[in-house]
This record gives structure tokens, C-alpha cells and sequence, in this order.
């Protein structure tokens, strides 16, 4: 009878069937960085006066419901920074070195792209409570021809958690593309952590920025094994603009204060 693998033998396993499989993951890195930065010819904008006069008492409702829910959220996240007043506290205090909210976080990851484009990225986030910077930046490789591309995103975050087991964060910033030309424009990222146990979590990420009139997309999803301080980590990276995309499995690891 065939023994069940231990988590960290599985992650193992899945990393090693996805990098036998190899496929052409990705079109170039070229490709990729002429479709993100030809500029694209402006929109009409809209009339000032017509925007106001659409304004109703519906949208003045949903935004006053939404800042106050981001205000109350916010507040538990930096309760969760506080020790807890007592034992009946219905807020859960945050241990040093848990995942969610950290006070800082550094994420390192190598990514296959298939064929002869490598990539990796690292992460530094910073910050107290619900409020963060972070800035990521990655950088695709490819050998034959050659040819380099980084993406560059920066942002501030709100984060959100009252326990262990959930964590959302919404970020707006820049994105800055540097390769056959330097490029950047606006983005904003939305980042959901789920950790159901204490050695077991997952992360998806959501970047869209625009860069010269053309949408980036950015999807990062992963799955990790983690411990107090540390997190071992396996996940899928996809990004696309038009119809050029740069996609493939990676592993790396996240350190957590």
C-alpha cells in the first residue's frame, strides 16, 4: 500500500512534474514589452458637467458605506498589532513572524518560461498594521535571441485581516517597464491570503496597470507551506497585454517579521 506524501515531499513532486512539462510557456520578452508601450491613440473624455449631472444618491450611499467599511477594517488590522486586553478580546492578536500583516516581508522566486526564457522576482513589503508599501520587481531573460525585459510595480497597500486565517490587501501605484524602451503608468493590485492551517496557505494576486494606453494584466496564484517566520512557496504566474503574454510555474520562498 502506497504511503500518502508529506506537504512537503507533494510540493516537491508538483515542481518536478511542472518543470518536466516544459512547454512553451511564453511568447518573448520583446514581444511582450513593444505591446505594453506603443503608445495608443487617447479616448474622448467625458464632460465634466454631464458626470456631475449622473451623480445620484445611490452612488453617495455606496461611497460612504465603503469608506466606512475600510475605516472599520482598518481598525481591526491595527488592533491585531496591539496585544490583546484580555482573554474575551474579540480581536486576535498577531504573532510575530505570521504571515498576514507583517511588519516586513521579502519574497524570492525563480520562475521557467519554457524554451529559453528564464524569469524571477522579488518582493519587499513594509509597513504597520493595515498600511504597507511594496515594491516588486521582476526580470525575464532570453538566450537565443537576446533579449531582457523588468517590470518594475510599485504601490501602497491597505490590508485587512482579523485573524491568522484571512488577509485581503488593495493597492494602487506604478508600474515601470524597462527594455527596448522605458515606459510606466498607473496600476492597482488586489491580494487575497487564505492560511486554513497552520502549515498551509494560499495566495492569488490580481496587478492591472496601463501603460501608454495598453492594459496589463498580471495574475500571480500560489500555493505555500509555511512556518513561523518562513514560507515555502510553489505557484502560476500569467501576464498579458493584448496578445502577447509571458507565463510559467515558479518556486521560491517569503520571509516574515
Amino acid at each position: 500500500m502506497l504511503k500518502p506524501l508529506s506537504p512537503p515531499r507533494a510540493l516537491l513532486v508538483a515542481a518536478v512534474v511542472l518543470a518536466g512539462l516544459r512547454p512553451a510557456w511564453a511568447d518573448s520578452p520583446d514581444g511582450f514589452d513593444r505591446a505594453a508601450t506603443e503608445s495608443q491613440p487617447a479616448s474622448p473624455s467625458r464632460n465634466p458637467s454631464t458626470s456631475s449631472q449622473n451623480d445620484s444618491p445611490a452612488d453617495d450611499f455606496w461611497s460612504d458605506f465603503f469608506g466606512q467599511l475600510f475605516v472599520n477594517l482598518g481598525d481591526i488590522s491595527m488592533a491585531r498589532m496591539q496585544p490583546a486586553p484580555d482573554e474575551n478580546s474579540p480581536v486576535e492578536p498577531r504573532a510575530t513572524g505570521e504571515a498576514l500583516l507583517p511588519i516586513v516581508r521579502l519574497d524570492l522566486n525563480g520562475q521557467d518560461l519554457g524554451s529559453n526564457t528564464k524569469g524571477g522576482d522579488y518582493t519587499v513589503q513594509a509597513g504597520y498594521g493595515s498600511l504597507a508599501a511594496e515594491a516588486r520587481q521582476t526580470f525575464f531573460s532570453q538566450s537565443d535571441p537576446h533579449q531582457s525585459l523588468t517590470i518594475s510595480e510599485y504601490e501602497m497597500l491597505l490590508r485587512f485581516s482579523g485573524d491568522h486565517r484571512l488577509g485581503v490587501s488593495l493597492g494602487a501605484g506604478a508600474t515601470v517597464l524597462d527594455g527596448l524602451t522605458h515606459a510606466s503608468g498607473p496600476n492597482a493590485t488586489l491580494a487575497i491570503e487564505i492560511h486554513p492551517e497552520g502549515w498551509l496557505g494560499a495566495e492569488a494576486r490580481d496587478t492591472v496597470s496601463n501603460v501608454n494606453g495598453n492594459t496589463l494584466y498580471d495574475h500571480d496564484g500560489s500555493l505555500l507551506l509555511t512556518h513561523s517566520y518562513a514560507a515555502l512557496r510553489l505557484g502560476f504566474r500569467y501576464q498579458h497585454v493584448h496578445a502577447e503574454t509571458l507565463k510559467g510555474p515558479y518556486v521560491g520562498f517569503s520571509l516574515y517579521y
